[in-house]
């Protein structure tokens, strides 16, 4: 029998005792938490290849694009008058423009002309940029030259001029006005004729600027108001109003004129032309004459008063080719 020490008997006693209270009265306080982390790993297994990824399609050809084309600026047309029907002329290029005069060769073509017009009668309204006509027409043969009409659409004007070209037989070469056809102030009523009983001189061969050039003569035209009842026979007999004819143009310098997208050369004139008499009528202002074709107006600007009717008119050639619009 083994007989125990009471000293280490006493102190495993006061040891198990302090445990004792420890445990009842003092807690230590944890927060440790497990957290589950998914693994691939297998223990005890043998490892295995991970499957190989499918190849991956061929990338589609790259588009060849030609390189682009060097660049060319592209010119500014030249601006042109106003008008839908504007076009590039061919009888420009056999004009002559280099002698102030007109040779037999430069009558105008007959033909319907396209015009641009601003301006109207007294009473109406304004209109600006209207295209109209001018005609060209009784081109004939004279004993000294040929003759022609300008028919204005727009204004009702009328104005035959007679060509007296320069040739050494040729006395007295120019341009000269054979007859005036003046519209009233009713539509309906037909124009007014004056006839110089001698046509007016407008322009003398070779033209000068700078000087003047002035004629007058009676108006040799039957009118209507000037009718009496004839006594050997039912009806009435016309007889010539008793007018004077006066006509004063003063020359200017040749200027440029715009004609769509050509040019034509012309010459600046200021003319007045004055009717007196039974009739009082004043025609005044510029016109740009083009002895190259025929010495006709390409461009004007001219106020009619009197008493056939009142307005202020304007106009500039669109088209030296006649007929090209109809």
């Amino acid at each position: 029998m083994t007989r125990s020490n009471p000293r280490r008997t006493a102190t495993t006693i006061a040891l198990l005792a302090l445990l004792g209270t420890s445990c009842s009265s003092f807690r230590v306080q944890s927060e440790v938490a497990i957290k589950q982390v998914p693994i691939d790993l297998t223990f005890g297994a043998k490892a295995v290849a991970a499957p190989s990824r499918p190849p991956l399609p061929p990338l589609p050809p790259l588009p060849r694009y030609l390189p682009p084309p060097p660049y060319v600026p592209v010119p500014v047309p030249p601006s042109v008058p106003a008008g839908p029907l504007c076009g590039v002329t061919t009888a420009i290029a056999a004009r002559d423009t280099s002698t102030p005069d007109i040779s037999s060769k430069q009558r105008p073509q007959e033909g319907t002309y396209l015009f641009n017009f601003d301006g109207g009668l007294e009473g109406e309204a304004a209109r600006e940029g209207v295209t109209a006509y001018k005609t060209i027409s009784s081109t004939a043969e004279e004993p000294e030259g040929f003759s022609y009409s300008i028919k204005s659409e727009f204004d009702g004007v009328v104005l035959h001029f007679e060509v007296r070209p320069t040739t050494e037989e040729q006395q007295l070469p120019g341009l000269f006005l054979k007859r005036v056809d003046i519209p009233q102030k009713k539509s309906e009523d037909a124009p007014a004729t004056f006839i110089p009983a001698s046509p007016l001189k407008l322009l003398a061969f070779p033209i000068e600027v700078g000087t003047s050039q002035t004629a007058s003569g009676p108006d040799v035209a039957s009118k209507r108001d000037t009718g009496i009842s004839n006594p050997a026979a039912p009806g009435t007999i016309y007889q010539p109003s008793a007018n004077t004819m006066t006509s004063r143009v003063d020359i200017g310098a040749r200027e440029i004129i715009e004609v769509c997208a050509d040019l034509a050369q012309a010459w600046k004139v200021n003319w007045d032309l004055k009717i007196a008499g039974d009739f009082n009528i004043e025609m005044i202002g510029t016109f740009w004459l083009d002895t190259a074709y025929g010495g006709w107006p390409v461009k004007d600007d001219f106020i009619l008063t009197g008493d056939l009717a009142n307005g202020n008119f304007a106009s500039n050639l669109m088209k030296l080719d006649p007929g090209a619009y109809l």
